[in-house]
């Protein structure tokens, strides 16, 4: 990402400095719209980089507060934008809720040997909806490109972690969430939101409710995912070596006798009487031919791979 690599290149030239007498918070946004009535076509570019370089307290587990948040929907023609960058004390109040603790409970943590932190993330998106050729409720065309990068440097104590005197680890936050609608040139929207928060502005926010369910929904869909994928290939595995069992089959019989083969396998899986798949399946005339019928109706397979089992065993 193009507006990335100049963060890395200021995180490498700080840490080299190990300056941690001092912090620094940088965020810059890029916020681009184009539409044009003439040619129904509507362009948005949304660009964000966020950085904080300064000390943290590994001893301790802390961080120095600071929070950086981003709300728009980038709409073409009622584009509206909210941001949020605060600090210090301002930071920990501006997060707080009823479940969070009193922000001036994070200043005493700040003590001890100090080494440096360095937490950043990148953000590119670019939409392009075309409308043209009367194509609407839907659009004619639509690219839409998203990249990001996100990075913490956090260190923990120089001393060997023990049972007693465990390692503790500086919190950081960071998440996007975003919405496209495009129904119509104007009422296309990039409804975006970006939080970015370091020390006790982290721990605010990820005992908020809201920032909470974010979470939670995220992971749940990963989730949920993640078993869809699992269960795909366990069905497509299946299918696979259901299909291998009914090659096998063939396999063991000659060219001469596929019919005969056919025929009761066909029979003792109870499909020779099918008016549908029955005549087909007797026409044909190879193993080929049939194996390439049945490998493009998965169906056939798990119907029919149990009794070539049988059968094989059978021979």
């Amino acid at each position: 990402m193009k507006r990335f690599r100049p963060i890395t290149v200021l995180i490498s030239i700080i840490l080299m400095a190990a300056c941690t007498d001092y912090a620094t918070f940088v965020t810059s946004t890029d916020i681009g719209i184009n539409a044009d009535a003439n040619t129904q076509n509507l362009s948005i570019g949304y660009v964000r980089t966020e950085l904080f370089v300064g000390p943290a307290y590994p001893e301790q587990g802390e961080a120095l507060q600071a929070v950086g948040f981003l709300a728009s929907n980038l709409s073409a023609f009622q584009p509206h934008i909210k941001q949020l960058y605060a600090t210090g004390d301002a930071a920990a109040l501006v997060t707080q809720s009823s479940m969070t603790p009193n922000p001036s409970q994070a200043q005493e943590q700040y003590y001890g040997q100090r080494r440096p932190l360095v937490f950043g993330t990148g953000s590119n998106v670019g939409l392009k909806v075309g409308f043209a050729g009367g194509t609407a409720p839907f659009p004619s065309s639509i690219r839409f490109g998203y990249n990001r990068e996100e990075l913490s440097i956090i260190p923990l104590r120089r001393d060997e972690p023990t049972s007693t005197s465990k390692d503790k680890y500086a919190p950081v936050l960071a998440a996007i969430d975003m919405d496209l609608a495009a129904s119509t040139l104007p009422g296309t929207t990039l409804a975006l939101t970006q939080f970015f928060a370091t020390g006790a502005a982290a721990r605010n926010l990820a005992t908020h409710p809201d920032i909470r369910a974010y979470f939670d929904a995220q992971a749940t869909t990963a989730v949920r995912q993640a078993a869809v994928e699992e269960a795909v290939a366990t069905v497509l595995s299946k299918r696979q070596t259901d299909y291998d069992v009914i090659v096998g089959y063939f396999a063991k019989f000659p060219v001469s006798e596929f019919a005969n083969a056919r025929d009761r396998l066909l029979d003792t899986a109870g499909i020779a009487g099918d008016p549908l798949q029955g005549p087909r399946l007797k026409a044909k005339m190879t193993s080929d031919e049939f194996l390439k019928y049945i490998k493009e109706d998965p169906g056939l397979i798990g119907r029919l791979a149990p009794f070539a089992v049988k059968l094989t065993a059978q021979k």
